[in-house]
Order: C-alpha cells, then sequence, then structure tokens
C-alpha cells in the first residue's frame, strides 16, 4: 500500500510546475509575436515610396505625395492633400506588409 501512494504522488509533481511555467510561456509566445509584427509594420513604413497608395492607421486611403523622416503628405481627392505622421502611414495593399514576413 505504501508503494501506491508514493507512486501517486511522484505522478503528479510535475503538474505544479506546469501550472507555473505555462503563463511564462504564453506571455513568452504573445511577446515574440508582438515583436514580429511590429517589426514587419517598421520593414513596411520604411519600403514606403512616394506614389504609393497608403492607408492610414484609422483608415483613410490616399496617394502618398510627400514623404520625410516625420511626416508623410497624402492626397486624399484631388487637389487635396493632409499630412499625417509617418508611423501612421501603411501599405494600402495588405499583401505588402505579408511579404515583409
Amino acid at each position: 500500500m505504501p508503494y501506491l501512494v508514493a507512486e501517486s504522488q511522484a505522478g503528479t509533481s510535475g503538474f505544479p510546475i506546469l501550472l507555473v511555467l505555462l503563463p511564462f510561456l504564453l506571455l513568452a509566445l504573445m511577446f515574440f509575436t508582438q515583436r514580429r509584427r511590429s517589426q514587419a509594420t517598421m520593414r513596411a513604413q520604411a519600403a514606403l515610396r512616394v506614389g504609393d497608395e497608403v492607408r492610414t492607421t484609422s483608415g483613410l486611403f490616399g496617394t502618398l505625395r510627400e514623404l520625410d523622416d516625420v511626416s508623410g503628405h497624402l492626397e486624399i481627392a484631388p487637389g487635396t492633400v493632409v499630412r499625417f505622421d509617418r508611423r501612421a502611414l501603411l501599405p494600402a495593399a495588405p499583401d505588402e506588409m505579408e511579404k515583409g514576413r
């Protein structure tokens, strides 16, 4: 009978460790996924050129008319140009960001 008790205790010793490690593994997975997504966004923003069709993070589509280190000028309608922060600009086609992965 003492052998049965010892076996059952030995079999469950890994479970508490798993409960402690699981949140850390999930956090690591979320961290690396977010980092990969952030790097893909940065590559897509660095590849923007004047004349590209772009969209802003708020969903406004336009053609890039001017671009500098801080901002970009978008033509959203003929003769209507607005200025956006460069970090808010992304390629209009979603597959452009996928190419960077």
